[in-house]
């Protein structure tokens, strides 16, 4: 009878750093999901007893007093057709005028809006809608004049030194700019104004149906996490933020971190993998790439290149590429972190009725981390640990600071 040996070779335990036999961790992923569904499940039944059903319906009935953002948002296509006329007649002007215009313009374009938000006091949900409009379509009107005042000195160019006139009209097409051109561009989800775009040979109606399915559903979920859990929890930490209890705030941000950060995952994806998609679809707007693998981000500066490509794209091309032929890089990064806090703050401040510049300076608390993180991107998982803590803890805080203010300010 042979005896059985074990013990026949030197070998490690599974889970040793210097292991090679184990090929998967798919149990422990399996058990690690079923931990956090248990828990977060034990989070809603801890919710319902303690608070009961706290969701108000009252949200979507629509006052015209409360909710005056249509008209505001109706008020910009007066800057928008002064933009389209000022492009229509710039060929027989002067392009100091041209740009003086222009600076006027779509400097009154934020004024305006802010003041009336201030005048009117609207619900704080329509005032970010607004807020968020007026940045968005004042972005694509930037785009638009400074696009076509780069094609158009290209033109002055070539036709001052006798360049053939087929060859210049390539470029820069006069008679394209008009009502159908600005308002198509106003519409597609880029930021960026070109002559022409890839286009998609048709419209799918079913896709354009499921995607709207899909929003409707994501956004009852947001309205059910913001409404029953994160409203609740921002409430009562405001006492502790007074007396300065930091232990107390400290398990306050905690506590507040879990039910927020899938408020933004969720808000993630309804903005940019269903809306945008849906604005496409309608448009035919043929290239979709609205954001990269910015969770795999092993740093900030990763993130920031990666989660809203829109954004970025616009960046590059209308604020750093022209600060980069006076500044140097990191000059014009700067630059780009200050033009991204300003509108961060100007969403925020202008519903709040209040500058507080939190979102400003937690904006440009991002470019050390930029650099510190650039240290540990080689070291496995160190960067993109320290990008996530940023996110879920950062976002909880400054959602406390304003809402702080917001009271102080209002009751």
């Amino acid at each position: 009878m042979t005896v059985y040996n074990p013990h026949n070779k030197i070998r490690t335990s599974l889970l040793s750093a210097s292991s090679t036999e184990i090929t998967s961790y798919k149990g422990l992923l399996n058990v690690g999901i079923m931990l956090l569904i248990i828990s977060n499940f034990r989070l809603v039944i801890e919710n319902f007893l303690k608070y009961g059903i706290l969701l108000n319906t009252k949200v979507f009935t629509i006052d015209p007093t409360t909710w005056p953002g249509a008209s505001i948002v109706l008020l910009l296509n007066i800057h928008i057709l002064f933009s389209l006329i000022v492009e229509k007649f710039a060929l027989k002007l002067s392009q100091s005028l041209v740009i003086t215009l222009n600076i006027i313009n779509l400097t009154t374009m934020l004024i305006i809006p802010t003041v009336l938000i201030y005048m009117w006091e609207p619900v704080f949900v329509s005032g970010i809608l607004v807020t968020l409009f007026v940045c968005t379509f004042w972005m694509k009107l930037i785009s638009y004049v400074h696009t076509n005042h780069m094609l158009r000195s290209q033109y002055i160019q070539k036709k001052s030194d006798g360049e053939d006139e087929k060859e210049i009209l390539c470029t820069y097409k006069p008679e394209q700019i008009g009502i159908k051109d600005i308002y198509y561009f106003l519409i597609i989800p880029t930021l960026c104004y070109q002559t022409n775009y890839p286009r998609t040979e048709r419209i799918r109606i079913r896709y354009i149906l499921e995607k709207v399915l899909v929003a409707l559903l994501l956004s009852g979920v947001e309205y059910v996490i913001g409404g029953q859990y994160l409203h609740p929890l921002i409430e009562h930490s405001l006492e502790h933020i007074e007396n300065a209890n930091y232990l107390n705030i400290s398990e306050r941000v905690l506590k507040l971190s879990v039910p927020n950060l899938y408020l933004w995952l969720i808000g993630f994806y309804i903005i940019f993998d269903v809306y945008l998609n849906i604005l496409a679809e309608i448009t035919r707007f043929g290239d979709r790439k609205f954001y990269g693998d910015w969770w795999n981000a092993q740093t900030v500066g990763h993130y920031w290149r990666n989660w809203n490509l829109p954004v970025h794209n616009w960046m590059r091309r209308h604020v750093y590429n022209p600060c980069s032929k006076r500044f140097s890089t990191k000059t014009s990064l700067l630059i780009c972190f200050f033009v991204s806090a300003f509108f961060h703050e100007y969403v925020l401040s202008v519903p709040f009725g209040q500058v507080k510049l939190w979102a400003f300076l937690g904006i440009l608390a991002q470019v050390p981390l930029v650099v510190i993180t650039e240290k540990f991107k080689d070291h496995h998982y160190t960067g993109n640990i320290m990008f996530w803590i940023s996110i879920v803890l950062g976002q909880p805080f400054l959602i406390l600071l304003y809402y702080r203010d917001f009271v102080k300010t209002r009751y």
